[in-house]
C-alpha cells in the first residue's frame, strides 16, 4: 500500500512541542525521511528531534513550507529572486530577510538544527550568511561574533602578522608621500 502524500507527521522538539507537518513538506529533511521511512507509525506517533528546540523548529518548518512550493527556480526567476550586488548567490532574497532578522544565536541554532536534519539548501544558505556577515567584520568581531577566544600573545599577533603582511589589502590606492599625493603603484604626481 503506497503512503498517502497528503498524510501529516508529527515532530516532537527537543523542548517538548508538537509540530504537525505535511509529509511532503518533511521529507524535504533527508532525517525525517528516514527516520519516517525506517520506523513504523501509526499516523499518531511523533517522531523525536533530541537536536532541534521548538523555536527552530518552527522557523524550519516555515522554511521547508515556503521551500517546497519552490524548490527550483527557472532561470528567469532565479535571476530576479538571487542577489547579484556581491553577495552569496544561493542565499535567496526571502531567506536572507528572515536570517537578518535572526539574533545571532537564534542563526546558529537554526543552522545547527539545519544541518542535525540534513536540509542541505538551508545549511549551504544559513553558512553562507554567515560568512558573508564574517567577511565583513574586523578580526575582533569575528572572534566576538563567533564566541572565540584569543589566545595569541601579543607577540604571536605580531609575528603573523608580519609573516601575512602581503595579504593584507592596501588602506588605499592613494599615499602620501613627503608632502606630495602619489597616486597608485606608478608613482604619478598629482
Amino acid at each position: 500500500m503506497k503512503e498517502d502524500d497528503d498524510s501529516v507527521i508529527n515532530l516532537l522538539s527537543s523542548d517538548g512541542h508538537l509540530v504537525s507537518v505535511p509529509k511532503c513538506v518533511a521529507v524535504v529533511s533527508q532525517t525525517i525521511a528516514q527516520l519516517f521511512e525506517g520506523v513504523p507509525h501509526d499516523g499518531h506517533s511523533p517522531i523525536p528531534l533530541y537536536e532541534v528546540d521548538y523555536n527552530s523548529l518552527k522557523k524550519i518548518v516555515a522554511w521547508m513550507i515556503r521551500h517546497s512550493q519552490s524548490p527550483t527556480c527557472d532561470t528567469e526567476t532565479r535571476s530576479i529572486e538571487l542577489r547579484h550586488d556581491g553577495k552569496a548567490d544561493n542565499i535567496r532574497d526571502w531567506e536572507r530577510a528572515q536570517f537578518e532578522c535572526e539574533e545571532r544565536n537564534d542563526l546558529f541554532r537554526l543552522m545547527n538544527a539545519a544541518s542535525y536534519l540534513d536540509i542541505a539548501p538551508l545549511t549551504r544558505a544559513t553558512s553562507a550568511f554567515v560568512a558573508e556577515k564574517l567577511q565583513t567584520m574586523t578580526v575582533d568581531e569575528a572572534r566576538d561574533y563567533l564566541n572565540l577566544v584569543d589566545d595569541f600573545t601579543p607577540e604571536e599577533r605580531e609575528r603573523i602578522r608580519s609573516e601575512t603582511m602581503w595579504a593584507e589589502p592596501m588602506a588605499s590606492s592613494a599615499t602620501i608621500r613627503n608632502g606630495s599625493e602619489v597616486e597608485g603603484r606608478q608613482g604619478t604626481r598629482r
